[in-house]
């Protein structure tokens, strides 16, 4: 089950806490309860195989389920009525289980925040900001489930900088460490601005600047940051001046 779903559980709980009286009776009835929801779900199996003569088929695959899904509900929500921590004795009750009938425990595939980071360059100078690690980093942020990510660049920029900007293409993507058992997929593009209004520093960092390609080398910075400055400029280079080299403009798309 997933955060949300616990989540989701526990307000179930609370809910029926506050629609019930307290006392020793409530836990029992909510264990009671359980016969109750499985006793449907007999019916409704029974009601989808055609068992009663008089009746039939009365039900759908569709209908067990539900009720089996009734049936799961209320035995948690009865089990929070007892553990002081339904999900811990939950999982650790599955994880014995399945260790008795010789099940390996399979280690759920990697998650990964997305990071959109982009080198930005305005009169041949990339733009950085300081960090509270004292370090310098390419404006960007957290990628959202369902955004766009030239979309949130473009708007983390923005608000970062106070500039607009036009999102080029993808320079690199590489899995970044920031701690033991941490790690978060970076991905970097390259960006132009071609607004002449001085550089904003948000809240967010402590300095912010404009570097030539050999100072940007220099600086205090994760080398694959570096690496994205280094791609960006040589591309640049390689374009003749009048040549967007597929930029979009996505000023629309920021707030």
């Amino acid at each position: 089950m997933s955060d949300i779903s616990w989540e989701r559980l526990a307000g179930l709980v609370e809910w029926l806490d506050r629609s019930s009286p307290d006392g020793p009776e409530r836990p029992l009835l909510r264990v009671l309860k359980i016969t109750e929801e499985a006793g449907e779900a007999a019916e409704a199996v029974i009601g989808l195989l055609g068992h009663n003569p008089r009746k039939a088929r009365t039900n759908t695959r569709q209908d067990v389920v539900d009720e089996l899904c009734d049936v799961a509900v209320t035995a948690l929500i009865a089990l929070a009525s007892f553990s002081d921590d339904p999900r811990r004795d939950y999982e650790s009750h599955v994880a014995k289980v399945a260790e008795r009938a010789g099940i390996p425990a399979r280690q759920p595939p990697p998650r990964f925040p997305v990071s959109v980071k982009g080198v930005v360059v305005r009169d041949d100078r990339v733009l950085l900001l300081r960090n509270e690690r004292d370090e310098w980093e390419l404006p960007g942020g957290r990628l959202e489930p369902g955004e766009d990510p030239a979309g949130r660049l473009a708007r983390e920029i923005e608000e970062e900088t106070g500039w607009q900007a036009e999102i080029g293409p993808i320079l690199d993507v590489w899995q970044h460490r920031i701690a033991e058992g941490a790690d978060a997929l970076i991905v970097t593009y390259g960006v132009t601005v071609t607004t002449g209004q001085p550089r904003v520093l948000s809240d967010e960092h402590g300095e912010i600047g404009l570097f030539t390609a050999p100072e940007a080398a220099a600086l205090r910075m994760p080398e694959n940051y570096k690496r994205s400055i280094a791609t960006w400029f040589a591309g640049k280079r390689e374009r003749p001046p009048a040549e967007t080299g597929g930029l979009s403009r996505v000023d629309d798309q920021t707030s």
